[in-house]
């Protein structure tokens, strides 16, 4: 046998890449932060739903009988008279995408964080949207089961979920890779932290003490 035969095997470790741990450096402050925006993101973009709905009714004579915005609850607006239910019905999904987009649009690129939060917001929104109608359309529920009832096409209703779904991760893929958030220093002030909870809270509590649940 020769030397090298009788040389013990040498050990190797293989030296992980740093986008594979990325997700064990995210600060903690980065986390919270997360958090408290996921709860809000939910919040607000079911308020911006019904205020669609709430603008589809002053537009068309409706007349507003609730508006159901309660944390235990899935959002709703009633509306009774409604002379024009089409109207009012697509004035939900449209609005509640196409407004958040336009105030992503209005932040200054110098504010990034908070441009970067809007624009996953909007995407939020417009996934959220675009899933509702789809899926309602296809399991006959909530305004989706309406607008069929008032003979919108099924076709329509899809293509306008699908339109919104792509474009909201689109817009998710704008802000980059989830890998950005373990880099250090934090991107995340302390301030920021606090205020994303003290608005979800707040809002929280208002949903409890204003809106009713049924």
């Amino acid at each position: 046998m020769s030397g090298d035969e009788l040389r013990p095997a040498r050990l190797t470790m293989t030296k992980r890449r740093p986008e594979e741990t990325w997700i064990l450096r995210v600060p903690l402050r980065t986390v919270l932060f997360a958090i408290g925006f996921s709860g809000l993101a939910w919040y607000a973009m079911q308020a911006v739903h019904e205020f669609g709905h709430l603008a589809g009714a002053f537009m068309t004579g409706g007349t507003v009988q609730r508006v159901v915005l309660h944390p235990l609850a899935i959002s709703r607006t009633d509306i009774a008279p409604n002379p024009h239910p089409v109207i009012v019905l697509w004035m939900g999904p449209m609005l509640g995408c196409l407004l958040p987009c336009v105030l992503m649009l209005c932040i200054p690129m110098r504010w990034a964080l908070v441009r970067a939060c809007m624009q996953v917001f909007a995407g939020f929104c417009l996934v959220a949207n675009g899933l509702y109608i789809a899926v309602g359309a296809l399991a006959g529920i909530g305004d989706s089961r309406d607008l069929l009832q008032a003979g919108t096409p099924r076709p329509m209703l899809l293509a306008f979920g699908a339109l919104a779904v792509c474009l909201g991760f689109w817009l998710w893929h704008r802000v980059g890779p989830l890998s950005r958030l373990g880099k250090y220093p934090p991107p995340v002030s302390r301030l920021a932290v606090y205020a994303v909870w003290a608005a979800l809270l707040s809002a929280t509590a208002m949903g409890f003490l204003l809106s009713p649940r049924i």
